[in-house]
């Protein structure tokens, strides 16, 4: 490792690895180095804008990542590669050219800059990752060089160069119009278009990627498909499948919404981002749930399950398992939860429904866990990373249930049952808390 200009590379020099925190203004990358390194995106983060040399050919995973005071960045013709997550979090970079060697731009390589407000893809480029321009409410047009083989534009919308496929509309759309040549709707197609208030499906639309393509459009009224599309309908406003059992996606605009009494299947992301919703219904007929079918349903306080429902019930505003042992599904919009008496399992598999129980549960700050409950489920507390209350009924310390959970147990108090403090504190797992307090 050497120092040069506050700048940190490896022993030859061709690799940045970091910046000193302290430093501002215009970086230049010298010509020694061929790519910017992985870890580098810390030490960057004080950069105003950068000039990066004619040697380097990838822009390596993270490189510049929430680099939040850079405005532009000058890349030379040497780049090839622009690798996954190079440019998230650059919050005020507001232009940039992508060269014209370029051939890969991989997955959410400028996720989260809102200022961006144009993209140029050169005829180079031969693939374009999942989510590379999600989350950048400034852009206001993609364009596509006429000799790019694989990709074309077309009124700053971003296609296949047949136009079959539909990767990307900018978020500045109030009104859009799928053409009819259109036959897939890509992950990212709609994320973030905030104006849009209806969205027309025409007949040729055949593959949907998953209901949070349709994510982020909070004024968003409901879909039009049209009668004669092969795969798709629409049900009260509702993107539904063609026989009517899965429940695709509901619009984000809705205040309230039942599933209606045809749908068998909640899909994957059916109410992502619904924050509108305080109530959510699960009719009769629903059998299936699938994983983060209500994430981010911020505003919902309460799930209703229909009484003559074979496969759930409901148990303090939670969806459960039909005979009350398994609880599958907790509301995202509550601060405190009690998780009810009779509940064995937490995040259990349930007549094929896999669960999330508190899946992004980021409101989260209180918990009640009863002494019933046997088996807390990895995955459970995924998101939940504002708990600071957490009450433990059982005597005897249940087994560790931190596995892939966001809980910070050094910031949590543990409250238990005031003759088993010494048995929490001697517990391997339970000492970690930031205090233990018998009541």
């Amino acid at each position: 490792m050497f120092l040069k200009d506050a700048l940190t590379f490896s022993a030859d020099g061709k690799t940045l690895v970091k910046c000193d925190e302290s430093y501002e203004g215009k970086v230049v990358v010298p010509s020694s180095m061929n790519e910017l390194g992985q870890s580098s995106g810390g030490g960057l983060s004080r950069f105003f804008s950068a000039i990066v040399s004619n040697k380097v050919t990838t822009i390596a995973e993270d490189a510049f990542r929430n680099c939040k005071k850079i405005t532009s960045i000058v890349l030379p013709e040497s780049i090839n590669l622009i690798e996954k997550n190079a440019f998230w979090g650059c919050s005020s970079l507001s232009s940039i050219r992508i060269p014209d060697k370029v051939q890969k731009i991989d997955s959410f390589a400028f996720h989260s800059c809102p200022k961006l407000e144009s993209i140029d893809i050169p005829s180079s480029v031969m693939e374009i990752g999942m989510f590379a321009f999600s989350d950048c409410p400034g852009i206001r047009r993609i364009n596509v060089d006429r000799d790019n083989s694989n990709y074309r534009s077309e009124d700053g919308v971003l296609y296949s160069k047949d136009k079959s496929i539909l990767y990307k509309v900018p978020p500045c759309f109030e009104r859009f119009i799928i053409p009819s040549s259109v036959s897939r709707i890509d992950y990212d197609a709609f994320s973030g278009c905030s104006r849009l208030t209806t969205i027309e499906i025409p007949a040729n639309v055949l593959d949907i990627e998953s209901g949070s393509v349709f994510w982020g459009y909070k004024g968003f009224r409901g879909f039009v498909v049209d009668r004669s599309n092969p795969v798709y309908c629409d049900i009260d406003g509702a993107l539904c499948s063609k026989d009517g059992k899965d429940l695709i996606r509901v619009p984000e605009g809705f205040p309230s919404f039942k599933t209606p009494d045809c749908i068998h299947t909640i899909k994957e992301g059916a109410f992502w981002g619904c924050e509108k919703l305080t109530e959510i219904e699960i009719s009769k007929n629903v059998t299936k749930i699938e994983l983060v079918a209500f994430s981010e349903t911020y505003g919902n306080k309460r799930y209703v399950v229909a009484a003559d429902n074979p496969c759930f019930s409901e148990k303090n505003g939670a969806i459960c398992s039909k005979d009350g042992r398994a609880l599958l599904h907790v509301p995202v919009g509550l601060e405190t939860f009690t998780v009810p008496d009779g509940i064995v399992y937490i995040n259990a598999v349930c007549n094929d429904n896999e669960s999330i129980a508190f899946e992004n549960n980021d409101k989260l700050t209180s918990l009640t866990i009863p002494s019933s409950v046997m088996l807390i489920g990895e995955y459970t507390f995924m998101g939940c990373k504002n708990l600071v209350e957490l009450h433990m009924k059982h005597q005897t310390p249940l087994a560790a249930f931190d596995e892939k959970s966001d809980i910070d147990v050094a910031k949590v108090t543990l409250f238990v049952p005031r003759e088993s403090e010494g048995a929490y504190r001697a517990h391997p797992f339970y000492r970690q808390f930031a205090r233990i307090v018998g009541e």
